[in-house]
């Protein structure tokens, strides 16, 4: 996110295939001043740092079943991202 409130593609997506229908600008929104109050920078960052994943969907004005099902792609989209211990290993 490079300065204002852009919000990664890939969350983005994500908050978009929930089908919030008017709750939708709310959300992005929220998504997008949350990454920015806490300095992340996108989707890698949330897999990188424990937790963070789920602090990210807590911090969102979501339904209960609209929350449970952004956690649930949430983390499969996780689950498909290159692990970043191949990217950092011999670079300490």
């Amino acid at each position: 996110m490079r300065g204002g409130l852009e919000l990664d593609p890939a969350l983005r997506t994500l908050i978009e295939g929930l089908d919030l229908k008017a709750q939708t600008g709310d959300v992005m929104r929220a998504a997008s001043e949350w990454c920015q109050h806490e300095g992340v920078d996108g989707v890698p960052m949330l897999k990188e740092v424990k937790d963070l994943d789920e602090e990210f969907v807590m911090a969102l004005p979501l339904k209960n079943a609209k929350r449970k099902q952004l956690r649930q792609r949430l983390k499969v989209h996780l689950a498909e991202l290159p692990s970043l211990e191949r990217h950092v290993s011999g670079h300490i």
